[in-house]
């Protein structure tokens, strides 16, 4: 007996086009009606009923009925590389890099690779087993160490060097070990 299977597996035309649409919408950075989709994509979509049901039913994708629009439905207001800094200032708890900020707009990736760079961007790598994802903090370069010429000895980088790079929960239990013995 097979398990009954309430999820049905998409086509992968379906999820071709689907990406073409939100590709189209993410260029764009506007609100698209359906024959300007269709003229960009090369695709019909307008005879299509369970097609255009699948595409407006999509969590990326926002359809205005009372316009007749679709636009990219936006976890964050990041439309170029000046948004991204300001949205990254906003929120002190920075941004996951992953496919929501990838679907911002067209060329982000090279846009936070060029941050990273020019240093206006710090990127912390969370290592957690069943979490391991990549956050962006924003970093004013004004306001490092470095920029305040406090120095460091040279005992502490050597310490901090050869400290062992164990994951979050066991730094967690050397820092309560530590805690309880002084």
């Amino acid at each position: 007996m097979q398990p009954t299977d309430k999820k049905k597996r998409r086509n992968p035309h379906v999820n071709n086009i689907i990406s073409k649409v939100i590709d189209c919408l993410r260029t764009a950075n506007h609100p698209l009606t359906l024959n300007e989709i269709e003229r960009s994509i090369s695709v019909t979509l307008s005879h299509k009923e369970e097609l255009l049901t699948i595409i407006k039913d999509n969590r990326k994708i926002n359809y205005d009925e009372v316009q007749d629009r679709f636009s990219l439905n936006r976890l964050y207001e990041i439309y170029n590389k000046e948004t991204l800094i300001e949205e990254l200032k906003r929120l002190p708890r920075g941004i996951p890099q992953n496919q929501d900020l990838f679907d911002c707009y067209k060329g982000v990736e090279k846009d936070i690779a060029s941050l990273r760079e020019e240093g206006f961007i710090r990127q912390i790598y969370n290592s957690e087993k069943d979490k391991k994802f990549t956050v962006l903090f924003y970093r004013n370069p004004d306001d490092t160490a470095e920029k305040l010429s406090t120095t460091v000895s040279d005992f502490v980088k050597n310490m901090w060097k050869n400290l062992p790079s164990t994951e979050t929960r066991e730094r967690q239990k050397l820092i309560e070990e530590q805690r309880t013995t002084y």
